[in-house]
């Protein structure tokens, strides 16, 4: 297993990367969960799902499965008309991971449950769990384990973001199929 901390140490995605996770689901369900659709679904290198971006001027997931966990990645970053309701969407009877990081490396990590937010921050700045169903107890119980889960904490840093969800969810991003392998793939429109 690669894991994905592999990601941020990678010239890979110079204009950045997507990467959701999802538990217990198929590729092809989490393509369609985030707004492709399945006439639209077809086997692709990374670089022809370059091309596809290039041309058709939006997101091109590439989703795959390791681990219990189905992953689906662009390169460039969040793109697609249900990009803001990717995860929520991706959670829904489970639970969904979010990553992204962009060319200017602003980053992102963010956690649903059941179709339900549970917490969103930008690694390095203070994050605050909801109130009500997501305290900090309830994540922590959860198994999502974040460090110095209160009312207002941080995590530090992209790496520090995919070091706890690999280490706490297990989550794994195979490198060599991800950079060269052939994936089921579809454009978000």
């Amino acid at each position: 297993m690669d894991g994905i901390r592999w990601l941020s140490a990678e010239d890979h995605f110079d204009l950045g990367y997507w990467v959701v996770f999802a538990r217990g689901i198929g590729p092809e369900e989490l393509l369609g969960r985030m707004g492709a659709e399945a006439g639209s679904m077809r086997r692709l290198d990374r670089y022809d799902a370059g091309d596809l971006m290039d041309e058709l001027d939006t997101a091109v997931l590439r989703a795959g499965e390791s681990g219990g966990w189905a992953f689906a990645v662009a390169e460039g970053g969040p793109g697609g008309a249900n990009a803001a309701q990717a995860l929520s969407s991706a959670s829904a009877g489970t639970e969904a991971v979010e990553f992204w990081c962009t060319a200017d490396q602003d980053t992102m990590f963010a956690y649903a449950r059941n179709g339900e937010e549970v917490f969103r921050c930008e690694p390095g700045q203070v994050y605050r769990l909801p109130s009500g169903d997501f305290s900090p107890e309830s994540v922590g119980a959860s198994g999502l384990g974040l460090p110095g889960a209160g009312p207002d904490a941080t995590i530090g840093s992209e790496l520090d973001a995919l070091t706890v969800a690999e280490e706490v969810l297990g989550l794994d991003l195979p490198k060599d199929e991800v950079l060269e392998g052939v994936l089921f793939s579809a454009p978000l429109l």
